[in-house]
């Protein structure tokens, strides 16, 4: 529980209101309609980098710590605290791969590119950074 609080932000003693909560579902949808315009079948570097971005402006505005404390809105800080983790990795993931591939197209990256023929795999390095490897690997 100590380490999940430490993840979620910084301290705040003041209960949270229904405005916060309100705030963290917008988020949630915003997300979700960002994933789909801006990371379905295609799409390009710009539109990929600004929906990252969009997010870690969400990230800096929104007080999980603060939902957390409130019994009745922990589930709500930590679905948007995933919601904003995993679009954040699968926007990254998408943006790794410059290439057309099949039914998924990049406007920047139009041709299939023999390079990235292989599985990306995603993972945490021991400084939890996430680190993206394309291997040939099954």
């Amino acid at each position: 529980m100590a380490r999940l609080k430490r993840l979620l932000g910084p301290t705040s003693l003041e209960e949270p209101s229904h405005d916060s909560e309100a705030h963290a579902n917008d988020i949630v949808d915003r997300i979700k309609e960002m994933m789909w315009y801006h990371g379905n079948f295609v799409r390009s570097e710009l539109q990929l980098t600004s929906a990252i971005e969009e997010i870690k402006a969400f990230e800096s505005r929104l007080d999980s710590r603060r939902l957390f404390e409130n019994m009745q809105a922990r589930k709500l800080a930590i679905k948007t605290r995933n919601f904003m983790n995993l679009s954040q990795i699968l926007l990254q993931a998408i943006l790794e791969r410059r290439e057309s591939r099949e039914a998924h197209y990049r406007e920047d990256h139009p041709n299939d590119n023999p390079q990235y023929a292989k599985r990306l795999f995603i993972s945490k390095n021991e400084e939890v950074s996430i680190v993206y490897e394309f291997i040939n690997k099954c």
